[in-house]
């Protein structure tokens, strides 16, 4: 579970990187950006979800768990995201934290 956490929030991380290596964005619309990621992203999951559900044999009762984990997993990513573009974290190398564990 910490390794869902840690991935969320990186990949926010990692989408405001890239985000300013594409566009050497103004901090404010680096703010926006993550809004608009997390809104597309959110409903791209749960289209992606319902829309497949049948196709793949998930009964109706797994569905809405896995809009929570969807809809939780993006969730972090926008904090990561946002929280990397308004300065509250600060940029620096990722590491796979000790209490996570390595394979």
């Amino acid at each position: 579970m910490e390794f869902f956490y840690w991935r969320a929030l990186v990949t926010g991380r990692d989408a405001d990187r890239k985000f300013v290596e594409l566009s050497s964005p103004s901090r404010m619309q680096r703010v926006v950006k993550s809004f608009s990621r997390w809104f597309t992203m959110s409903w791209r999951t749960t289209r992606r979800i319902v829309g497949h559900a049948r196709e793949t044999g998930m009964p109706l009762w797994q569905i809405p768990l896995s809009l929570i984990v969807g809809q939780a997993f993006y969730g972090l990513a926008f904090w990561g995201q946002f929280s990397f573009a308004t300065g509250i974290v600060r940029d620096e190398i990722e590491l796979v934290p000790d209490y996570i564990g390595h394979s």
